[in-house]
């Protein structure tokens, strides 16, 4: 069985949902974060259905089913650097999944680079690690893609949030020794 990884596929311009179909059509597993968003006209106000991240989808597949996606109508690209595609780490994915589940408000919003980082104590999404912003009266939690530059964010009350303890880096033992050894 091939090693499967996230890639973020890039598509045109408001054809992520049928770029989406079409990859599942070609059995490739494919996550598009959908939010509801009111959009008002002057005759009418609906709720529309629309992608978290425009223009991107997230697509799970190995090497040799890049040029499968990469064929599929509406894809033009996959999202990467110099040396080819870059995956997507698989914890950002389970923590916009998990968001997805919740059932909770959620939007899109700029990817922060200052602010607390946080973990969810409780709830759907306890366990969650994240940034918290405050917007007047609300908290959100932020919860972004890195590779893409963006973010979603997800409202929920203070309480469910606690400051993120850091991470601890275990010495590597061959390390540990050389460094008693000088």
């Amino acid at each position: 069985m091939e090693d499967t990884r996230w890639y973020a596929l890039t598509a045109r311009h408001q054809h992520e949902k049928p770029v989406s179909a079409a990859l599942g059509v070609r059995k490739l597993q494919t996550f598009l974060p959908l939010y509801l968003s009111r959009r008002r006209w002057s005759d009418r106000t609906r709720t529309l259905e629309l992608p978290l991240f425009p223009g991107y989808i997230f697509c799970n597949m190995g090497p040799s089913q890049r040029n499968l996606a990469l064929s599929t109508p509406g894809v033009t690209g996959i999202v990467g650097f110099g040396n080819g595609p870059e995956p997507v780490p698989g914890f950002e994915i389970d923590n916009l999944m998990m968001i997805a589940k919740s059932g909770l408000p959620v939007e899109p919003c700029a990817l922060l680079k200052t602010g607390d980082e946080v973990t969810i104590d409780d709830g759907p999404l306890r366990g969650l690690r994240g940034k918290l912003l405050r917007d007047a009266d609300r908290h959100q939690l932020v919860v972004g893609v890195n590779l893409l530059q963006r973010a979603i964010a997800v409202t929920l009350t203070i309480d469910q949030a606690w400051p993120a303890q850091p991470t601890r880096i275990r010495p590597q033992p061959e390390r540990a020794a050389a460094a008693k050894a000088s």
